[in-house]
């Protein structure tokens, strides 16, 4: 598919302003992988979390690790919150890891002065990294030694390396928030093929089975809670087809808005909760489904939108054991990070009602499969 102009733009670094000194930018890819030993599917991700450059452009700053100030002109500018100097977070951490059971994330935090930037290509290049809208390479390696004397590394010991190709199926132009914030999921359906390597298990990335998401972030900070919701393989329930040509994502904003938008074919439904004359009811939610006999614990993903006589229910599930907590630093420093609880083997149905007088009329019953399901508070460590 071309990608238009303005779009692709924003395959460019966008990091510009205040938002050097207090913001980030996050760059997400997510696709399957099968073993080459088990034929086991895998669900993997890899991302890019750049955070106040313009802070500490040559040492990583992690605002989890206790830091002295000792220099006189850091004591004058550093900001004091509840008694305590306010250390604010600067680096690029390269976060990647598998969903599912026994699921695994590792981290690896690098100075903003090790970024190069193409600007003609949108490639980003962090030391031995590369994250494009095209190619995506790199290996992160943690042990336990190094675990054990940097805690602040939020993650697990283990490896893993990437050699991928990306090529976009599906794009979205992007959301905007408040000034400046911008959410695109510039590929709500992509297709992956190369080699990933994770804890000395080689998978096979190929483009049919790697039912690929790639979506970019730039904002202030985070909202106090956030939703996400997005799957590109779907089927209709009734005839059991696979939908080739069909998608949906969802996400909240930092100020807790969503943005929506679902392909059935030709047909595409869009909701932005942000946007102008938005007149529209939605509800959602992320609840615990307590474990009966004989089945496994479960949360549930629930979203409701109406408009006039058009009514849009989505639910999906996953189990709780294939969940885990990644954590990321908030702009603002302080020991507030944004904790998001996530998976990507969601499993569900849309279903798309039309209100004919006092009746429902089905008009899609779609199934879920693969679905990327994440929800987020801030939390206060030590508090």
């Amino acid at each position: 598919m071309a990608v238009s102009k303005k779009i692709q733009r924003y395959d460019q670094y966008l990091l510009r302003g205040n938002f050097r000194s207090e913001g980030f930018q996050r760059w997400r890819y997510v696709f399957n992988g099968v073993s080459k030993s088990t034929g086991q599917s895998r669900v993997f991700f890899v991302e890019m979390y750049l955070v106040n450059p313009a802070v500490s452009p040559d040492e990583v700053v992690i605002a989890q690790k206790s830091r002295p100030v000792i220099d006189v002109s850091e004591l004058i500018s550093a900001p004091v919150v509840g008694g305590e100097f306010s250390v604010r977070p600067s680096y690029i951490a390269v976060k990647c890891g598998c969903f599912g059971k026994n699921g695994c994330h590792f981290n690896k935090f690098l100075p903003v002065s090790q970024i190069s930037w193409n600007k003609d290509t949108g490639r980003i290049n962090v030391g031995t990294f590369e994250f494009s809208s095209e190619m995506l390479f790199g290996a992160v390696s943690v042990s336990e030694d190094e675990l054990e004397q940097s805690p602040e590394l939020l993650c697990r010991a283990g490896e893993m390396s990437w050699n991928l190709t990306m090529e976009k199926v599906y794009e979205v132009k992007p959301f905007h928030q408040k000034k400046g914030e911008v959410w695109n999921p510039s590929a709500v359906k992509a297709f992956y093929s190369g080699i990933v390597v994770c804890n000395g298990e080689e998978f096979t990335v190929s483009q049919k089975t790697s039912y690929g998401y790639h979506d970019k972030y730039w904002a202030k900070s985070f909202g106090k809670q956030y939703f996400h919701l997005s799957s590109s393989r779907l089927s209709d329930v009734i005839s059991g087809t696979m939908l080739y040509d069909s998608y949906f994502v969802f996400e909240t904003d930092s100020l807790g808005k969503m943005k929506f938008q679902l392909k059935l074919g030709e047909q595409v439904y869009k909701f932005d909760r942000s946007a102008l004359l938005s007149c529209f009811k939605e509800e959602h939610e992320c609840v615990q489904v307590p474990s009966h006999e004989g089945q496994k614990e479960k949360l549930h993903w629930s979203l409701s939108i109406h408009k006039g006589k058009l009514i849009i229910d989505i639910d999906v599930y996953c189990d709780a054991e294939e969940l885990f907590v990644r954590d990321y630093e908030i702009p603002q420093g302080n020991r507030i990070l944004m904790k998001v609880l996530g998976g990507g083997e969601g499993h569900g149905e849309i279903k798309v009602f039309k209100k004919v007088k006092q009746n429902l009329e089905m008009i899609s019953h779609i199934g879920i499969y693969n679905c990327i399901s994440e929800y987020g508070h801030l939390e206060e460590m030590g508090a």
